[in-house]
């Protein structure tokens, strides 16, 4: 991948996943930090707990320019284990903690309290994802594809998923969806911040959910049109402008999205369109991507894929073919078979 464009992203999606190498002992530890966790979560808020999980594992073969590696790769790759806590605390308030250790570790990926402002605005605070582009928004169970570089999300996606600690304020108007916030930003604590906005309008339908492909989508036409901006006061240059449009109608869906981003972040303008169809409803799914980085090595990427669902999304398979064309790296191409499960 484009060290300059990764590079710049990297300063505001970092996230706090950690992917150190585990033992026996970790794997020990997980488990008295994840029953202490719950336990304590239990006894709290009147509403109760909910609690949720899913794991996303891969065999993939990876050639060596497209894995950044002196040889091919073949082997088994854990991307995601993780549990996630929601809680109603009452009187307007509730929390939700996500904690993932695919690394071996348990690492804190969200952890956020909400609390109602007015009958159409909520109030967010804690660690939570920036209000940009849809896709970021996306859980990773929840994605059609489960690439090498990207873990299934575009090179726009990938940054909108970045996480920071920050406010955040949403709401609804009928068919106009809203949100707004502050966060840290690349300097943390300092005194420059990162401010990003996002609106949406639902042009046709109910809108659409937070989850890539046509599974359980309804004979009627569904569109959401929706625009972000994002600028971390740290960077001179570290502005960022996109827009995408979600459609899903009966077995097709449809997503694009593109994005401007300053020097500092990259100074390229990616664009991606994936496409999809269910080919027996709600069991086989094929799609289709193809993305241009608009990077200094002009790389494009293109990506197959098929989706087995055996129980929704908590129990599917998806085989993938990524075909990465580059001036530099990535240059090549890989495949990947991928099981998800979840309850």
């Amino acid at each position: 991948m484009n060290k300059t464009v990764l590079g710049a992203l990297a300063v505001l999606t970092a996230s706090s996943l950690g992917f150190a190498g585990s033992t026996d002992g970790e794997y020990m530890t997980l488990d008295r930090e994840l029953e202490n966790l719950a336990t304590s979560l239990t006894s709290s808020g009147p509403g109760g707990v909910g609690v949720s999980a899913f794991i996303r594992v891969a065999v993939d073969m990876v050639d060596q320019d497209v894995a950044g590696a002196a040889d091919d790769e073949l082997g088994v790759t854990a991307d995601n284990m993780r549990v996630v806590f929601d809680a109603d605390a009452g009187a307007g308030y509730g929390f939700h903690v996500a904690v993932d250790a695919a690394g071996g570790t348990a690492d804190l990926v969200d952890g956020y309290g909400t609390f109602k402002v007015g009958e159409q605005v909520k109030g967010t605070l804690g660690l939570f994802r920036a209000p940009f582009l849809w896709q970021g928004w996306v859980d990773e169970n929840h994605l059609l594809f489960n690439d090498h570089l990207a873990g299934g999300y575009t090179l726009n996606g990938l940054f909108a998923n970045g996480r920071d600690l920050g406010a955040m304020f949403s709401g609804n108007f009928e068919q106009i969806g809203w949100a707004v916030a502050v966060q840290n930003g690349s300097d943390s604590l300092a005194d420059e911040h990162r401010i990003s906005g996002r609106a949406t309008f639902t042009a046709m339908g109910k809108g659409v959910g937070l989850q890539e492909g046509a599974y359980n989508s309804t004979d009627e036409q569904n569109l959401t049109v929706g625009v972000g901006f994002t600028d971390d006061g740290f960077l001179n240059d570290g502005t960022a402008i996109g827009g995408d449009v979600v459609f899903t109608q009966g077995p097709l869906y449809a997503h694009a999205q593109i994005a401007d981003y300053d020097k500092d972040l990259g100074d390229n303008t990616p664009w991606d369109v994936t496409v999809s169809y269910m080919v027996s409803p709600n069991e086989w799914e094929v799609a289709g991507r193809i993305e241009d980085w608009d990077d200094a090595n002009d790389t494009t990427h293109f990506a197959g894929g098929v989706t087995y669902y055996a129980n929704g999304h908590n129990a599917k398979w998806t085989l993938q073919f990524d075909s990465y064309n580059s001036d530099g790296n990535p240059d090549g191409t890989a495949l990947a078979l991928s099981l998800i499960l979840g309850a």
